[in-house]
């Protein structure tokens, strides 16, 4: 995938701690959001709202966000894990702001991390 050489880190200043790994998975992560905005401009919906509500009543309505931002957290660990990243590992720098800890959620990646990744790391062991 050499034509996505914006995400290459040999791009990158070393120096400023971006490496650029993030545009890949937060672009993608806008996918289930863009297909939502399609959905919406077709009538799904106020489809998918009926749907909830009727099979399961005010519990499905209070579901939904949920289940969106689950889809966005499975497309976001997985472009990851694609990239070589672990999902699990905290990033080097981050600090307490927002948006940190996803890497204490469980990682919902449906592919392990690629060792060949342009950001692939052999994981530190722990000092004793």
């Amino acid at each position: 995938l050499q034509f996505l050489y914006f995400i290459e880190p040999k791009y990158y200043n070393i120096m400023s701690g971006d490496d650029g790994a993030w545009k890949l998975p937060a672009a993608a992560a806008c996918v289930p959001f863009c297909m939502f905005l399609v959905g919406h401009q077709r009538g799904m919906t106020l489809k998918m709202f009926n749907f909830a509500y009727q099979k399961f009543g005010v519990a499905g309505l209070v579901c939904l966000p949920f289940m969106t931002l689950t889809m966005e957290k499975i497309v976001y660990d997985s472009v990851n894990a694609f990239q070589g990243k672990d999902p699990n590992e905290k990033p080097q720098g981050s600090g307490s702001g927002f948006p940190s800890g996803g890497h204490m959620l469980p990682s919902l990646s449906l592919i392990s991390v690629n060792r060949n990744g342009a950001f692939y790391r052999e994981p530190v062991a722990p000092q004793p």
